[in-house]
C-alpha cells in the first residue's frame, strides 16, 4: 500500500527535487527497506547536504522524510507555496522545490 502512496506523491518512477542551497536528489519510488524508498544526491551539492548524506526517504504523516546511513532524519513539510520547509524551521532552513 506504501507503493502506491509514493507513486502518487513522486510519479511513476522518481522525482527530482531542488534545494534552495541549489543541491539536487531524486527520490524514487524504489523500496529500500520497510516503507522506506531510495533517494540519490546529485552531483556539486552544498557540502552540509553532502556530509547528511540521505539514502533513503519515506512519506510520514505528510512529511517527506529524508534518512542517513547514520540513522539521521531531516524532516520536511509541505507550505502553501507547494514548497517543502525543513522542520523545525531555523534562521538557516531548507526548501525543497518539486521538479527544478
Amino acid at each position: 500500500m506504501a507503493k502506491k502512496f509514493v507513486d502518487a506523491a513522486v510519479g511513476t518512477e522518481q522525482e527530482a527535487m531542488t534545494l534552495q542551497d541549489g543541491s539536487a536528489l531524486t527520490l524514487t519510488n524504489t523500496e529500500a527497506t520497510g516503507d522506506n524508498f531510495q533517494v540519490f544526491l546529485k552531483p556539486r551539492c552544498d557540502p552540509a547536504v553532502t556530509a547528511f548524506g540521505p539514502v533513503q526517504w519515506r512519506l510520514d504523516r505528510g512529511q517527506i522524510i529524508l534518512m542517513s546511513r547514520t540513522g539521521e532524519t531531516w524532516q520536511f513539510e509541505a507550505d502553501d507555496n507547494a514548497q517543502w520547509r525543513r522542520v523545525p524551521d531555523s534562521a538557516d532552513g531548507l526548501v525543497m522545490l518539486r521538479g527544478q
